[in-house]
């Protein structure tokens, strides 16, 4: 898992999707705890919601998690 080099900034292709530094330290969260993705995701306002799933499927289906 490459998740240190997400920690230290949010990356291109997460501001491609949508997300900021707040949403993207959501993302981080439900990469470090998926079976908790719907309790994370069940506090954040739907539009962003869907952003953290689309760039959360990107990341996953590219490797990057």
């Amino acid at each position: 898992m490459i998740i240190l080099q997400m920690l230290s900034e949010v990356p291109d292709w997460a501001k491609e999707r949508g997300l900021d530094e707040a949403s993207f330290d959501i993302l981080e969260s439900v990469a470090i705890q998926p079976k908790k993705r719907d309790e994370i995701l069940r506090h954040v306002e739907y539009g962003t919601a869907c952003c953290i799933i689309q760039a959360l499927e990107y990341a996953n289906d590219k490797g990057l998690i």
